[in-house]
């Protein structure tokens, strides 16, 4: 954005794709993301989200989406030398016990980040439905300096259209999206800064997300189109002329 590096934090795989694909679409040669529970266990076994998606155990299931996630960023124009995994575990192949450990070292590894690239704007997701987002977050949050006019958190999907598809049986087009924007925390203020997308960003954001089926398994054209949906709705609310936008919340 402005000009300047994107640095997108991503828990998982997917998650920079599904939330700010139009942007990496639009942006890409200035855009690097960092995927954090990327890790594959010591020792192998299999959960049952990898026995749905059809893997023999943990090493296969994490070997093949990072595999994934490396088609579906290039697909969108990036560099394959801005995408970086780190190596923490994701939160079905840790125990509840080394979170502990990653609130004291993911802070520390944002800010060395962030100290290596002072010019980038730094995004992390807003959202706490699943723990390692919220992990994410508030491991961003606690070395954020707002005063610097760079670090945004970013309304990751879906976990925001389930958000408030519970709060409404109304259809997406009148949905309050200022609802999100609880899940922000109280310390700090925010601007909301939607991001217009234009058609042919959100069909590279599609196409790039359609690489990962192990994750999205039989639900992926009902996950496109609410996708798609979301999207116009916000650019309709916001007032934007594109036809879609991805919002992002600029600590102030």
């Amino acid at each position: 954005m402005r000009g300047k590096p994107n640095i997108i934090f991503s828990p998982h795989f997917d998650d920079a794709v599904l939330s700010l694909g139009g942007l990496v679409a639009a942006e890409a040669a200035q855009t690097r993301v960092i995927t954090f529970f990327t890790g594959v266990p010591e020792l192998s076994h299999q959960t049952r989200w990898d026995r749905c998606a059809g893997f023999k155990d943990s090493t296969e299931a994490m070997k093949y989406r990072a595999e994934e996630n490396r088609i579906a960023l290039t697909a969108l124009g990036m560099a394959p030398s801005a995408i970086r995994n780190l190596s923490y575990l994701d939160r079905q192949y840790r125990p509840l016990a080394e979170d502990d450990r990653l609130k004291v070292v993911l802070p520390k590894v944002i800010a060395s980040i962030a100290a290596s690239l002072p010019d980038a704007d730094l995004f992390a997701p807003a959202m706490e439905y699943h723990p390692d987002h919220a992990l994410l977050k508030y491991s961003f949050l606690q070395v954020a300096r707002p005063v610097e006019g760079r670090w945004h958190l970013y309304e990751d999907m879906t976990y925001s259209y389930y958000f408030l598809r519970l709060r409404s049986i109304l259809p997406i087009r009148f949905f309050n999206f200022d609802l999100i924007r609880r899940f922000l925390a109280a310390k700090n203020s925010v601007a909301v800064l939607p991001i217009g997308i234009s058609e042919r960003e959100m069909d590279k954001k599609i196409q790039a997300l359609d690489i990962y089926r192990s994750q999205f398994m039989r639900l992926h054209r009902i996950l496109y189109r609410g996708l798609r949906q979301f999207a116009a709705a916000e650019a309709r609310y916001y007032c934007l002329s594109s036809p879609y936008a991805e919002t992002i919340y600029l600590l102030i």
